[in-house]
């Protein structure tokens, strides 16, 4: 079977209709992510990846190998420093921003480019505070919280379940852990992975699963 035939089955797949689903999930480890990021300048900050579990969702891959190029599921992170405080061997950097997750069945992602994890169509899209701790004595460890909350998300469809990764005004927090990039042919200034916790409650009013 021909990597063409593979991809078409997967945007098959993502397109069939079938049963609602529970949102995924209401609560509890909701995403796991690798990323990259740069900053251009205090006031152009861009952290974006892929993620490497959805929970609810089966398959979050096309093919082998697992990685950027086959992901259905990517991020960009838009972001503006808002304060860098030096502590000791510690810096400590507040951003605020958006982040957006993409839907793309047919992958194709790649580190050396940057805006292809905003290729797809958008299912998740929320406002972005983050902390970054900069450690200088530890060879330049990062480690990052974020606090997110869902501006909009959208249903889609996986194989024979509709699926939503949140609800407007739904909390989400991620906490990752970065190193500086060691790549000399990829842009990204720091690399970094984590998970992504989503929050109970559910805002009054809504139900947890998808109309």
């Amino acid at each position: 079977m021909t990597l063409a035939m593979l991809l078409a089955g997967a945007s098959a797949a993502f397109a069939a209709p079938g049963p609602l689903a529970a949102l995924s999930p209401a609560s509890g480890v909701s995403l796991e992510f690798i990323g990259q990021g740069r900053v251009v300048s205090p006031a152009e900050v861009y952290q974006y990846g892929y993620f490497t579990h959805v929970a609810g969702v089966e398959n979050v891959f096309g093919v082998t190998p697992n990685n950027a190029s086959t992901a259905f599921f990517t991020f960009m992170n838009k972001l503006s420093t808002t304060r860098a405080t030096p502590h000791g061997p510690l810096t400590v950097v507040d951003r605020e921003g958006t982040t957006t997750i993409y839907l793309n069945p047919a992958g194709g992602a790649s580190f050396d480019a940057p805006a292809s994890f905003e290729a797809g169509t958008p299912v998740l899209t929320a406002s972005l505070r983050h902390q970054v701790i900069l450690d200088t004595a530890n060879g330049n460890t990062i480690h990052m919280q974020f606090d997110l909350t869902v501006i909009s998300a959208e249903t889609f469809t996986v194989g024979d379940q509709k699926h939503r990764l949140g609800r407007p005004g739904q909390k989400m927090t991620w906490i990752n852990y970065g190193r500086p990039n060691t790549s000399t042919t990829q842009p990204g200034q720091f690399v970094f992975a984590g998970s992504a916790l989503s929050h109970d409650p559910v805002p009054p009013g809504l139900s947890a699963v998808t109309e």
